[in-house]
């Protein structure tokens, strides 16, 4: 698990376990092995998404419409 601040943390719990734990409307799988804070989102774009740290990571075709209208959402909210 990789935290905003600080070093990653290793967890013996399965990714699936600890997705389950968190607030829906929060994390979201964006691929199969990877969970985000839509929080830390600063871009979306076909294929990948940028954090505001910048990091670049992989969406899955399949997630890509979900993960667009959860980002809209939560822009509104602001």
């Amino acid at each position: 698990m990789h935290l905003v601040e600080g070093e990653p943390i290793h967890l013996s719990a399965s990714l699936e376990q600890i997705a389950r734990e968190l607030p829906e409307e929060q994390f979201v799988y964006c691929h199969r092995s990877i969970v985000v804070n839509l929080e830390c989102v600063r871009s979306l774009t076909t294929g990948e998404l940028v954090l505001d740290d910048g990091t670049h990571l992989p969406v899955s075709r399949r997630r890509q419409v979900q993960l667009r209208e959860l980002l809209t959402r939560s822009d509104t909210k602001m």
